[in-house]
């Protein structure tokens, strides 16, 4: 028994003289790994060193080093693009901690308030109409000749034909959407659907000449281009020449009308709460007139993605007021 004690003893002091070696860190993780700001913008990212026992541990932005790439800036507030970069372009970004390194992939985009050139008379005329981000507005104009390259009707819930609003051949204009747009407002409708909200599309894509119908014909009801302009664009000057919106409805309106109490229906409140999830904003907010350039209206809803529809939302900041940030950088 003496002697058993006497060898464990000599163990303990053999294994005290050694101690066991440091966990070596063998891989540096970045989240996200693919990132897609736009010039001016800065968001957070997450830095995680993995040792070879499988242990991984968060580590502060002071202890990673970037690459040079002039105008992208790592700080303790997050990395950032600046304005001076060049944008529309893809950029490998690496990260080192001690002699650990790892790359991710930036995308650029640049700002959709500089999509634009000036014409003779000073108006701003937009470039790239194509553009998901593309703001179109009383500011900023799309010629006649932007056409969507390609047109399709979402397969949702329309209002009866015999309303005048339904499927018919002088209707088949306002059914139509890109395709992105359209299979996102069908998700958006099913799954308003499977909560018991029953929506219903109005009016989607309006050609130049067809907004020049409706903006005459608000004119005569309003009694003066100034009021009528106050809630209806004039031709160049529509979202809904974009195909990238659609007018939505339910049953609890009066034949399906675009009212602002449509936000006080359940079917209206849970657009708004859920449209974000599918990649829709309400383009024309409460209270954001002088800046938009529109009343309220919560049943125009206006598809930009998710990834952007959800950074609206969380700002709570119309297009404008998202994008100006960035040019004051």
């Amino acid at each position: 028994m003496k002697k058993i004690t006497a060898i464990l003893i000599v163990l303990l002091l053999v294994l005290t003289a050694c101690p066991l070696s440091k966990p070596k860190v063998v891989e540096l993780r970045v989240t996200p790994q693919n990132l897609r700001l736009y010039s001016g913008e800065e968001t957070n990212i997450t830095f995680n060193i993995l040792y070879d026992d499988g242990v991984a541990e968060e580590v502060s932005y002071d202890m990673i080093s970037i690459s040079d790439i002039d105008n992208i800036v790592l700080s303790e507030s997050g990395l950032k693009v600046g304005n001076e970069l060049e944008a529309d372009k893809s950029y490998q970004v690496s990260f080192l901690y001690e002699d650990i390194s790892t790359t991710i992939n930036l995308e650029v985009v640049s700002n959709p308030l500089l999509n634009y050139t000036l014409d003779d008379n000073g108006n701003k005329i937009v470039d790239d109409h194509e553009r998901l981000d593309v703001i179109v507005s009383k500011e900023y104009h799309l010629i006649k000749e932007a056409v969507p390259s390609e047109l399709v009707i979402p397969d949702i819930r329309w209002p009866d034909a015999s309303l005048g609003l339904g499927y018919n051949p002088d209707r088949a204009e306002k059914m139509n959407l890109r395709p992105v747009a359209a299979k996102a407002l069908e998700d958006l409708f099913a799954a308003a659907e499977r909560e018991g909200h029953m929506l219903y599309g109005v009016s989607g894509y309006r050609s130049y000449s067809n907004q020049a119908n409706v903006f005459a014909y608000n004119v005569q009801r309003f009694g003066s281009e100034t009021e009528a302009n106050r809630i209806s664009a004039r031709p160049g000057e529509s979202e809904h020449h974009t195909a990238l919106v659609m007018d939505i409805s339910s049953e609890s309106l009066d034949q399906y009308k675009l009212q602002t109490v449509f936000a006080t229906t359940p079917e209206g409140q849970w657009v708004a709460e859920n449209a974000v999830n599918y990649g829709f904003i309400i383009r024309y907010p409460k209270e954001k007139e002088e800046i938009t350039g529109y009343s309220f209206e919560p049943w125009h809803l206006r598809y930009v993605g998710e990834d952007l529809a959800r950074k609206l939302y969380d700002s709570g900041l119309t297009m404008e007021e998202y994008f100006e940030r960035f040019l004051e950088e």
